[in-house]
């Protein structure tokens, strides 16, 4: 019988409080399109997992510029039959001419999902952006790692432009049935106030 994955609380409250930049919702991707003048949105190659845990899996990372540089990247069942919650974590991953400009923390999904999308906001002034993160997916005993086909890169000449705020996904912590908690960690005043697990 399979186990529940136990992922371990992140210790780095730096990368914690970064979480509320690198939170996307479960199950719907990040809003990559829309009415921006110059907006440009570039996906990379989609790449396949072998079967993981009985499900293959497919990923990959997407940059864009609307409303600002924001680079994502999923992971999501061949098929659309959601998996159990924590199965999924994905790594979003910026980077600005070839030099990586932020990383978030593996996020997890929070619950049943057949998708899960995780993006970063960072700003790392002018240049060439693209995206290209890792995924992980669960096989009954250990997660299995990949690592997405990067995107294409996207150039901007005076940096990511803020048109408007980005809105963030609100979670709310909750405590899980083996007694581990689950949230964004988007409001922690220190790394004790920082839940068991990462959520998207």
């Amino acid at each position: 019988m399979s186990k529940t994955p136990q992922v371990l609380r992140k210790r780095s409250f730096r990368l914690g409080k970064r979480l509320a930049t690198g939170l996307a919702v479960v199950g719907v991707t990040v809003a990559l399109g829309g009415g921006s003048a110059g907006a440009e949105t570039l996906t990379g190659w989609t790449g396949p997992t072998p079967f993981v845990g009985g499900n293959l899996y497919l990923h990959d990372s997407t940059i864009t510029n609307d409303p600002r540089i924001i680079a994502s990247s999923n992971i999501r069942t061949v098929n659309g039959v959601s998996v159990t919650k924590t199965y999924m974590g994905v790594m979003a991953r910026l980077f600005k001419s070839g030099i990586l400009c932020e990383a978030t923390p593996y996020i997890y999904n929070y619950g049943p999902t057949p998708e899960l999308t995780v993006a970063s906001y960072q700003e790392c002034g002018g240049g060439s952006y693209n995206s290209h993160g890792f995924v992980r997916a669960w096989n009954g005993t250990a997660f299995n790692t990949y690592v997405t086909f990067p995107s294409n890169p996207l150039f901007t000449i005076n940096g990511p432009t803020a048109r408007g705020a980005v809105d963030e996904p609100e979670i709310a912590e909750k405590t899980l049935d083996d007694g581990r908690t689950i949230g964004s960690g988007a409001q922690a005043e220190s790394e004790a106030d920082l839940p068991d697990l990462m959520a998207a």
